[in-house]
């Protein structure tokens, strides 16, 4: 009998251990201030503050309760002070009379001070004086009692409020708004996706929702620009998470979905997704399911990142703008730089040339810049499909024939921005290659750092050359380092030798360098393709066999730009290995610091 007792004794111990983890923990209601639609002066002390003194007593005739009139969608409001991951909410419902008047209330968590927050739970059966509500994490400051769409008396004996002290703080998407393409159901909002409930079951948590559009696509404006680190996103789990396949997350400071993209959607296999974004900034942060129709479901999205404190300068203010020719004198190159956006050429200010075969628009920035993006702004009252194929260029030489940042393949939104990863020059141009056509710019932006005077100086001119062999005297090794740029060999001599198998030319540096990159300029009258699979070799041997910077694989352009990555040597060499071939040089630029 005695075992027995001290059995049955240790099973209640046991039971009395046993608690659930959703609502242990401090009761951080306790913590807060209340405050209702309206106050029931009848009772005694009836105020919002009697649903957080600690007193669970059920009969509002012994022990006041919170009791406003009765109010058109009545509501009792408690400040947590901070923001907290709520796990459960329990409600003490008044017991001695009227305790079906709570049926259909709503319990609601967020960081907006007034009720319209995400909803973690509705009561729907009010026959019980303890009723708890999980809210599986949701994230919030505020949490709100609403009975709506009726007139009712709101009455509340207690109210417990367990969870943790947020740790998203660093959650950008909680501060930003979120719109969509359509709504599925009222609540299936954007704004669900932002709640902080990361619950992946549609039917017990809060995800937003679209119809089957075409492209379906939901979106978050942070308000500011920031530098995107990540994006986590959690998928709907009950069914049809495939779903998301394919679907883009871009990231930009256009108030569109065609921002540039931080990354695809091409597993679910788990719920929650996370993809890198390495810094992209933006203001604006999209979901696209792009090229079919589908509905697009999301149960969270979180953002990491920085603010962008400062924006960097738009460096195009800074410099000089010609063009191949001017249409009319108020649409001249400088109309490109005057910061006007207007895309509407009637009202605003943009340039223009006649139907030039090329037509081009050139920026001189003064100096070198590492430049990181071109921002184009195009034409928008009529004409956007003439910008097509255009190439941006940058380097260093007063011509339109310098490396090409990008291309325009698509002209359906007026702000068209190009990365051009830091590429180096003193030099923007805008180009259309291939066709007569009038080129008009709204706006041309660009953004990057000044390249310092320590960077790489061109020091093939300081040098001495020489050659397999030599076509004819005026076509010497030497005149591929004169500072002089011309293509057509008749028009200013270029290196050239006999059909040499190997053909070679090398330049002497007269000590060792750091070689940055190489830029060799070919002869463009004719016979191009005469340098296809040249090396160039950069190394402290005299002959020709020191490691190859790079290859020459494509001729369409006579600037070719090899990077050589801080290779060290004396000698560089432009080798055609494995034929016998002229080789033709016009010019050689060599850009390192010396060791």
């Amino acid at each position: 009998m005695m075992c027995l007792l001290l059995l049955l004794a240790f099973g209640a111990i046991a039971q009395a251990q046993r608690c659930d983890p959703q609502t242990e923990g401090v009761n951080v209601a306790r913590l807060g201030i209340a405050s209702q639609s309206s106050t029931y002066v009848h009772d005694p002390m009836p105020g919002p503050e009697r649903a957080l003194d600690g007193n669970n007593k059920v009969n509002a005739m012994i022990h006041p309760c919170s009791h406003t009139y009765n109010d058109f969608e009545p509501w009792w409001h408690v400040d947590l002070k901070k923001t907290y991951a709520v796990n459960s909410v329990v409600i003490v419902n008044r017991m001695d009379c009227c305790s079906e008047r709570l049926e259909g209330a709503q319990v609601r968590i967020g960081n907006s001070a007034d009720n319209n927050n995400p909803i973690c739970g509705t009561i729907s059966d009010a026959s019980q004086a303890t009723i708890t509500l999980f809210c599986n994490g949701m994230v919030g400051r505020y949490l709100s009692v609403v009975i709506s769409g009726r007139q009712e008396f709101l009455t509340l004996c207690e109210v417990e409020v367990y969870g943790q002290e947020s740790d998203d703080k660093d959650n950008l998407a909680r501060l930003g708004d979120a719109t969509q393409s359509s709504t599925y159901r009222p609540e299936y909002n954007a704004g669900a996706a932002i709640d902080g409930n990361k619950v992946t079951n549609m039917m017990l948590g809060s995800c937003s929702h679209t119809n089957n559009d075409n492209p379906a696509w939901w979106r978050l404006d942070l308000k500011k620009r920031y530098k995107v680190d990540k994006v986590v996103i959690v998928n709907r789990g009950d069914c049809c998470d495939e779903r998301l396949l394919g679907a883009q997350i871009h990231i930009g400071n256009s108030a569109n979905n065609n921002n540039p993209i931080c990354g695809s959607i091409n597993s679910v296999s788990e719920a929650t997704i996370t993809l890198s974004c390495h810094g992209m900034e933006g203001q604006y942060v999209s979901v696209v399911i792009p090229g079919r129709a589908e509905n697009l479901q999301l149960c969270e999205v979180e953002v990491y990142g920085q603010e962008v404190k400062c924006v960097a300068d738009n460096l195009a203010r800074l410099g000089d703008a010609t063009q191949s020719s001017t249409y009319r004198p108020e649409y001249n190159a400088g109309a490109a730089i005057d910061g006007n956006k207007v895309t509407n050429m009637m009202l605003g200010s943009c340039s223009h040339t006649n139907n030039d075969n090329p037509a081009w628009w050139r920026l001189d920035l003064k100096k070198r810049y590492k430049v990181d993006k071109v921002v184009i702004v195009n034409r928008g009252d009529c004409c956007a499909e003439r910008l097509l194929g255009a190439q941006i260029h940058i380097g260093n030489s007063a011509n339109n024939k310098n490396p090409i940042c990008g291309s325009i393949n698509s002209v359906s939104e007026a702000t068209i921005t190009l990365s051009c990863h830091g590429m180096e020059g003193q030099y923007v141009s805008v180009v259309i290659p291939g066709r007569a056509e009038n080129l008009q710019l709204c706006e041309v932006e660009v953004y990057g750092q000044e390249v310092k005077a320590i960077t790489a100086v061109n020091v093939a001119r300081w040098g001495s050359v020489s050659q397999s062999s030599t076509y004819r005297p005026e076509y010497s090794a030497e005149t591929a380092i004169d500072g002089d740029k011309e293509t057509n060999i008749f028009m200013h001599p270029c290196a050239h030798t006999n059909p040499d198998n190997p053909a070679w030319w090398q330049l002497d540096l007269k000590t060792a360098y750091m070689i940055e990159s190489v830029v060799i300029v070919n002869r463009g009258d004719c016979c191009s393709e005469r340098l296809l699979g040249a090396q160039i070799r950069v190394g402290n041997s005299p002959f020709h066999n020191n490691p190859v910077c790079g290859t020459i694989t494509d001729v369409s352009e006579t600037t070719i730009t090899l990077s050589c990555h801080k290779m060290e040597g004396r000698y560089v060499s432009v080798v055609i290995p494995g034929r016998a071939e002229y080789l033709h040089i016009c010019e050689v630029e060599v850009y390192g610091v010396k060791i």
